[in-house]
């Protein structure tokens, strides 16, 4: 998505079941695009805000990492996809992104996940191929993050 131009959301409206956002302009996107996307089409279409911080919620990381949310971005990696691209893929790679990128965010400095995540490694190699690719995260990126200033963890890879 290029733009969006001057958005603005309200509560929910009626027959819907949550927040609605509303743009100014039309929505511009380029490759592969959804059909709820193309002029005219119309269906539920998931938007993630990408929210930057200074830096790592260790708090928030913990508890997470008790509910159990790494595992369940774990289970969402095995979702079944081609090597290319293909239109009737797009939602499977949007959950995988972002499974990716919660794994990334919840490993992010905190070196016990980490050290659990290094046998998850050969997975996300495995989708390196797959062009799991955006603007903020890809699985070498998710690889880098688990393995990011951990010794002990990097200690942990096997060369296999």
């Amino acid at each position: 998505v290029h733009e969006a131009g001057g958005a603005s959301t309200s509560g929910a409206s009626a027959g819907s079941t949550g927040p609605t956002l509303t743009l100014n302009r039309p929505l511009t996107c380029t490759g592969v695009v959804a059909p709820e996307l193309e002029p005219g089409g119309s269906g539920e279409v998931w938007v993630m805000l990408l929210c930057r911080s200074s830096g790592y919620n260790l708090d928030l990381q913990v508890l997470l990492r008790n509910l159990g949310a790494h595992n369940l971005a774990l289970q969402l990696l095995q979702l079944p996809i081609a090597d290319e691209e293909k239109p009737d893929e797009l939602q499977p790679r949007a959950v995988l992104r972002a499974a990716y990128r919660l794994i990334k965010a919840l490993a992010s400095g905190y070196a016990q996940l980490q050290a659990e995540l290094v046998s998850a490694i050969p997975n996300f190699v495995a989708h390196v191929e797959k062009k799991l690719i955006a603007h903020d995260i890809s699985p070498t990126g998710t690889i880098s993050a688990v393995l990011k200033n951990n010794r002990a963890a990097c200690a942990l890879v096997s060369v296999e």
